[in-house]
């Protein structure tokens, strides 16, 4: 995406000035707040989906874990992982202030726990690992999008 700079701006301090204007106006609490937000929705949906960061379908559910969910009223063909949900839920999303940083978490420990079981060292008996908490081409596509409309912008208005 071509970015146009059109205007005038006179001498060094002229340019110092724009120069820091569109700086500061680069990366803003809101932006990030809204790609955090975004990409945390990106991965719930996916994982509903059955599908890993990478957009692949997850390893099927055990012989025992299909019984187990078959019993209590729960899906089986599609790999969601969400038995009671809490650990979905529970993922939070914020800009870290003054720090030009995002970041998605677990605020309750025993599901962050429970998704560092699923994505890291992998789940049950048989240690199946399904990386559902991650950034995907997708969602660096978004962000990029998000990036290049928001600079675009900045630079119209400086």
């Amino acid at each position: 995406m071509p970015v146009k700079v059109t205007g005038e701006i006179k001498g060094v301090e002229g340019l110092a000035s724009y120069i820091k204007g569109v700086q500061e106006g680069l990366v803003t609490e809101s932006m990030l707040e809204g790609i955090a937000s975004k990409v945390k929705e990106n991965i719930i949906k996916r994982t509903g989906e059955g599908r890993d960061f990478r957009s692949e379908r997850f390893s099927p559910y055990s012989k025992e874990w299909k019984r187990k969910r078959a019993g209590s009223g729960k899906e089986t063909a599609v790999v969601d992982l969400k038995f009671t949900g809490k650990m979905l839920a529970g993922i939070h999303s914020e800009a870290v202030k003054g720090k030009n940083e995002a970041r998605l978490y677990f605020d309750d420990f025993a599901e962050g726990k429970k998704a560092a079981y699923h994505n890291v060292t992998g789940a049950g008996w048989s240690k199946v690992k399904r990386e559902f908490f991650g950034l995907g081409a997708e969602d660096k596509k978004f962000i990029r999008g998000v990036l290049l409309d928001h600079i675009e912008k900045v630079l119209k208005v400086k």
